[in-house]
């Protein structure tokens, strides 16, 4: 299998840090023992990975370490004084409730609103004590008009005689 030095330049990296397995190893490893211009890229790859390493071996070994501890134990357990929210910051932790605990608290406000709008007594009668129900009306040779006023929800039924005598016959209205 032949690969290609742009192809193996890209691997290289990953070479070095030991991420290649299977067929790329075998073929990345067998490019650069015949191709002197990857394997003196390899080595630069290389050199400068040796000195990245020195480098930071000599950080650690410079940083003082020995009174860490001490430091991040006392700053655990001394706790910072928590100032008291104002109401505004109250109100605006309230506010940025999630959406759950907000539809469960409308479901509370509509069930509240619901009871006391219908508890008995809070009910306005639908009839006054002189309201009565027609149920039909019976009249023969009269003529019947019903009047429905639109605001007041009235009506008036007028029974009118037809006789061309002038007698009143009598309609009669059931209730």
């Amino acid at each position: 299998m032949t690969i290609r030095c742009e192809d193996v330049r890209k691997l290289l990296e990953r070479f070095y840090d030991r991420e290649l397995k299977g067929k790329q190893l075998t073929a990345v490893t067998a490019h650069v023992q015949e191709c002197v211009n990857c394997s003196k890229e390899l080595e630069r790859i290389e050199r400068v990975g040796r000195a990245l390493k020195a480098h930071y071996e000599q950080v650690a070994v410079s940083e003082s370490l020995s009174g860490m501890w001490n430091r991040v134990s006392e700053a655990i357990e001394t706790p910072a004084a928590a100032e008291p929210l104002s109401f505004r910051e109250k109100l605006l932790g309230i506010l940025r409730l999630p959406k759950p605990a907000w539809a469960a608290v409308a479901a509370v406000a509509v069930a509240v609103i619901l009871v006391f709008a219908y508890l008995p007594g809070n009910q306005d009668s639908t009839f006054a004590a002189n309201d009565c129900i027609i149920d039909s009306v019976v009249a023969e040779n009269c003529s019947i008009m019903v009047y429905e006023t639109g605001n007041a929800g009235m009506k008036v039924i007028w029974v009118m005689d037809e006789g061309t005598s002038g007698t009143n016959n009598n309609g009669g209205v059931t209730s």
